[in-house]
């Protein structure tokens, strides 16, 4: 059985020093943090909307371009697994 941590970018290395096989990062940080994701290799993301995309209403982001840069960018590092997760979700 393996072990992994949801955590940020930043507290990943201290999880994988501390003994955890793997970590989960947020997707939707992976292309403002690409040097510190490729040296981690994240094998999961959540996360992939984060708070600031608005998915639905008047207000609502186009998602395309950057849902196909996530998942490519994603798929460059070797991560097995994306969840679509949206950031405020976990506020509520």
């Amino acid at each position: 059985m393996r072990f992994g941590l949801c955590c940020s970018i930043a507290d990943a290395p201290a999880a994988l020093d501390a003994g955890f096989d793997y970590v989960e990062l947020p997707a939707s940080q992976l292309l403002a943090h690409e040097t510190e994701y490729a040296a981690v290799r994240p094998e999961s993301t959540n996360v992939f909307f984060g708070g600031d995309i608005r998915l639905s209403g008047p207000d609502a982001t186009p998602i395309h371009d950057y849902a196909v840069s996530v998942v490519s960018a994603a798929a460059d590092r070797k991560s097995t697994r994306l969840n679509s997760s949206h950031e405020w979700i976990s506020r509520m």
